[in-house]
């Protein structure tokens, strides 16, 4: 295989990526660089309690499948979407609101995107901030 049919291969590849995937990938890096960053869950779960059916909503509609707090202390956002996939009317709301609050919000569709924003910094303390094990069970 020469180099641009692998070229092509890698291309096609990392387009068939999982957002979980590439969630897992930019958790790391954020742990890498100091943040305190978890991935956010949203949604609803049915279930009974003493005979009754529930219904339990859980996270803020919209909000992205990253959050944390950058060195220094800034919110962060991120909208992790494949290649190809665009945010929600929700979701672009949660980013703007998060802009407009102070916070940094982006959407995501590779690990370099965060890069692009998030920079790696020194932590003061880098025994600090440590990646927790549920973030990894992603």
């Amino acid at each position: 295989m020469d180099a641009t049919a692998r070229a092509v291969a890698r291309a096609q590849k990392s387009q068939r990526r999982r957002e979980t995937e590439i969630t897992r990938e930019i958790l790391r890096y954020l742990a890498a660089v100091g943040c305190l960053a978890w991935r956010n869950n949203t949604g609803a779960v049915r279930g009974q309690h003493k005979g009754k059916a529930r219904v339990v909503h859980f996270g803020h509609v919209g909000s992205s499948d990253i959050l944390g707090v950058m060195p220094g202390g800034r919110f962060l956002a991120i909208e992790v979407k494949r290649r190809g996939q665009a945010v929600t009317r929700e979701q672009a709301a949660f980013l703007a609101l998060v802009h407009q609050l102070g916070g940094q919000a982006l959407v995501a569709t590779k690990v370099d995107d965060v890069r692009a924003w998030v920079p790696p910094q020194p932590a003061a303390d880098p025994t600090r901030w440590v990646s927790h094990p549920h973030n990894e069970a992603v």
